[in-house]
């Protein structure tokens, strides 16, 4: 949706979302930087990818009930617009979204499922010394050890993408001059048209959710089965 010249300030990013993204910046980081400290530190990374997990769990759900500009449903486009906003990203050409343009709502996908899916491989790996993921008890031996080589290549694929997504909101701060930044963490967007700021933030309803996902999350670990002796 593009914005009109006469618009005003207007709430678009609700504080759930927000909050979603420090959280999954804080998780992801932690979860980097303990894989490289030892066994000590295994504790933490495991805790760290199940934090990833309900963090982006979380996200689909709020997906789909949370408020119009987090809905992929207002979001998501086909190949062909994506390819179309491509197009218009020089500063002559550029025009600014309220939410994510077609080209950003495919970035925001493709990095979700990125972590994602590492996070999911996590609870399935192992370091092939003493440290496991809570749901290893699930596969075989040798799955885990094939799910645990993924886990370790996905690594380099998420620092990649990282690396990919910080260039494109550089470019769009400084070279095309449309502030992302600001309202990811205000939540308000300048030259908003009327109506079209989110009424209402749906606090209560984001609670219950993250509640519900957590709840599912521990219920699958805490009843996933033992370790089998042959894994080491």
């Amino acid at each position: 949706m593009e914005m009109p010249a006469r618009a005003h300030r207007g709430l678009i990013w609700d504080l759930p979302l927000r909050l979603f993204h420090v959280a999954l910046l804080l998780a992801t980081g932690t979860a980097f930087v303990t894989q490289w400290l030892g066994d000590a530190w295994f504790g933490w990374h495991r805790l760290a990818g199940c934090a990833v997990l309900v963090l982006i769990l979380f996200r689909c759900v709020w997906g789909c009930f949370g408020p119009r500009y987090a809905r992929f449903s207002h979001f998501m486009r086909g190949p062909r617009q994506a390819l179309e906003a491509a197009t218009r990203l020089s500063r002559v050409r550029h025009r600014a979204s309220i939410g994510h343009n077609p080209l950003g709502a495919w970035m925001v996908m493709g990095m979700l499922m990125i972590l994602g899916l590492q996070a999911l491989l996590g609870l399935f790996a192992n370091d092939e010394i003493s440290e496991v993921g809570p749901l290893v008890g699930y596969v075989t031996t040798h799955l885990s050890h094939v799910l645990s080589h993924y886990h370790r290549l996905m690594s380099d694929v998420i620092l990649i993408a990282i690396a990919v997504h910080l260039a494109a909101v550089s470019y769009y701060q400084w070279v095309l001059k449309d502030d992302l930044i600001r309202p990811m963490i205000t939540g308000f967007k300048e030259s908003v048209p009327l109506g079209a700021a989110i009424p209402s933030q749906r606090l209560w309803l984001a609670v219950v959710l993250l509640l519900l996902v957590v709840g599912a999350v521990l219920l699958l670990i805490l009843t996933a089965p033992a370790v089998p002796d042959s894994l080491f």
